[in-house]
This record gives structure tokens, C-alpha cells and sequence, in this order.
């Protein structure tokens, strides 16, 4: 009776055994073309690519929004926008007057991967006034330039980019009402002064 049961016993495991391993070599199939994926893909951060894609893009600078559009690549960025600025000007003159403005800035230089949806951009931004009054006497004609550098992050599965940028110069002639009515001038070199801070939707 024993060896009845040890036999058994034995055939059991036996059975057992080769099931295990006649399930271990079976692959998964792979699904048909009309099926769809159980899950999403996940996005390997060390191989992202940008594939160089337009889109929309929202950003408050220093003292301005602005909205626009923006062009963004493996290997540069192009960025248009128009603002509105509703600002104080200071400096050296004795002049200290609110301007309001309405302008266009255009941004852009190459990028650099950090890897990680990382990317570094260094260029150059001009903005320039389309509009502008300060107390009756146009503005029309000022403008700042100077390089810029910039950190951007791409969300992986989604279509956002956040980005931020500071001058770390930046060269300005502003037009304004010298309190007689007349147009003065004022120039001005400017240190970390001017930035931003934007978020994108690519198409």
C-alpha cells in the first residue's frame, strides 16, 4: 500500500514538473494588427528624440505676457510671439513714467539634450513695440536684444513643454515722454534683468 502511494505521489510531481516547464518555454503571442496594445508604451527618457514639432506657446516675462507660436527641434528653437507690457522704466534718467506697449518678440538659438527629456538652448531674443503710448507721445520704435539661455523639459506621453530663460544681457532703447510732450531717448545695458517663463502645447 505504501509503494502504492509513493508511486503515486511520484507520478504527481512528475506531472507537475513537466507542466512547469512546458509552460515556462511558451512565449506570448504577439498581438495581431487589429488588436490593440493592453497597455501604452512607456517612453524610454534616455532615448527621446524631439521630432520637431510646432505648437502653441503662453509665457509671462519680466513685464509682459505673451502668446504665440513656437518651433521646437532635436537641434533648435524658433520662438514669435506678441505681448502686451504694462511697465515702469528706470534707470539712470530721472524719468520714471509708466509705458504702455504692445510688441513682438522673436527668440530662438540651438538646443543641446540633457538627456532625461532635458534640453539646454542657447540664443538670441529681439523684441521691438508695434504700439505704444506714454502719456500721448509714441513709443513706437524702441526695442531690446541681447542672448539668452534657456531650460526646457518635455512630459513624457503628452504634447507639454515647459521652458524658462533669462538674458543674462540685454541692450534697450526705450522711447518715452520726457514730462513736456516731447520724445525722449533711453538707452540702457541691463544685467539679469530679463526672463521668462512659458509652457508650450506641440502639435
Amino acid at each position: 500500500m505504501n509503494n502504492r502511494k509513493l508511486s503515486v505521489v511520484s507520478a504527481m510531481i512528475t506531472m507537475f514538473i513537466g507542466l512547469r516547464s512546458s509552460s515556462a518555454q511558451e512565449q506570448p503571442a504577439a498581438p495581431s494588427a487589429g488588436e490593440k496594445a493592453a497597455a501604452p508604451v512607456v517612453l524610454n527618457h534616455d532615448d527621446f528624440r524631439e521630432p520637431g514639432r510646432f505648437g502653441l506657446i503662453g509665457a509671462i516675462t519680466d513685464d509682459a505676457f505673451q502668446f504665440g507660436g513656437i518651433r521646437a527641434d532635436e537641434h533648435y528653437e524658433a520662438v514669435l510671439t506678441l505681448d502686451g507690457s504694462f511697465a515702469a522704466l528706470g534707470g539712470s534718467s530721472a524719468i520714471k513714467r509708466g509705458l504702455g506697449d504692445m510688441g513682438v518678440t522673436l527668440r530662438g538659438g540651438p538646443r543641446f539634450s540633457l538627456g532625461h527629456l532635458n534640453y539646454l538652448s542657447l540664443g538670441g531674443q529681439f523684441h521691438t513695440h508695434f504700439f505704444g503710448k506714454d502719456d500721448g507721445v509714441s513709443t513706437l520704435g524702441g526695442y531690446t536684444v541681447g542672448p539668452y539661455v534657456g531650460m526646457s523639459r518635455n512630459f513624457a506621453g503628452t504634447p507639454l513643454m515647459i521652458t524658462l530663460w533669462v538674458l543674462p544681457y540685454e541692450f534697450s532703447r526705450e522711447l518715452m515722454n520726457d514730462g513736456a510732450g516731447n520724445q525722449v531717448s533711453l538707452e540702457e545695458h541691463k544685467f539679469f534683468q530679463a526672463g521668462g517663463f512659458g509652457l508650450a502645447y506641440l502639435l
